[in-house]
This record gives structure tokens, C-alpha cells and sequence, in this order.
């Protein structure tokens, strides 16, 4: 959205992917992690990180980005969450796969942090990316 809360504001209509993943190769990742690997992949993906869910999010639901990986609390993604899963986009454990449940406190620590790394992808692009941080050691 451009021009936020003005009379010029410009509106984005949110668009479910279908089954087609998005074609953008960025993908939101901490750039620690890219320069511990630096045989990380430009061909299939290009990492970035705003330090930013927000941003990081907005690029994902916008279809500008193609997923991210993450460590979130609660409030990072509480409002995120429903607008991926109306937009078919999955947030998956990175190691077992099962998709988030928001509610389940069991995954959250004291601090409503999730115990465990997801993955923010459209469903077909799961497989792709998780074997792409396997690889790398993530």
C-alpha cells in the first residue's frame, strides 16, 4: 500500500497464489545465517533480512517474496497468520514439517516464543526450501 492514511492512499488487493508458487526468488532469511554459508544458492534464491516480520510478512503476502524462515513470538505473526491462511500460504515446522497451530501453547516457551524454526512458504515451495537449509546446515 502507498500513501497510507492520506487521501492519495493507493490500495494492494491481496491475490491467492493458486498452485503456482511465486515466481520472485527472495527469500527472508538472517543474513548471519547467509555469510556462516557461503555457498548459499543466487541461482534458485536471493537471501535478504530487514530484521523486520512486518516487512517481512507484507512481502510475502504481496507475492514479492517468495518465503521466510523464522523464529517468531506470538505477536509477530498473530495478525499475519490469518491473512496467510486466507491466501492458502503455509507456516510449517522446519523439522518435522507440521503446519502451525497458533493455539497450541505447547509450542511456545515461557516468553511466547515458538520452540521451534518455520518456514512461511506457499505449500509447494516447503520441499524446496527446507531441502535447501538441510543442505546448509540450517
Amino acid at each position: 500500500m502507498a500513501f497510507p492514511f492520506t487521501d492519495r492512499q493507493i490500495k494492494t488487493k491481496l491475490i491467492p497464489p493458486g498452485d503456482a508458487p511465486c515466481a520472485s526468488p527472495v527469500f527472508f532469511i538472517s543474513p548471519k545465517i547467509v555469510t556462516m554459508n557461503d555457498k548459499w544458492p543466487d541461482s534458485q534464491l536471493v537471501a535478504m533480512g530487514f530484521y523486520s516480520s512486518v516487512v517481512h510478512y507484507a512481502y510475502i503476502a504481496t507475492l514479492n517474496a517468495r518465503a521466510a524462515m523464522f523464529n517468531f513470538c506470538l505477536w509477530d505473526i498473530a495478525g499475519a497468520y490469518v491473512i496467510f491462511d486466507r491466501l492458502g500460504i503455509e507456516v510449517r515446522s522446519l523439522t518435522n514439517g507440521t503446519l502451525y497451530a497458533p493455539f497450541d501453547t505447547l509450542l511456545y516457551d515461557t516468553q511466547l516464543k515458538v520452540k521451534d524454526t518455520y518456514l512461511v512458504s506457499h505449500p509447494k515451495d516447503y520441499d524446496l526450501f527446507k531441502d535447501i537449509l538441510v543442505l546448509r546446515g540450517i
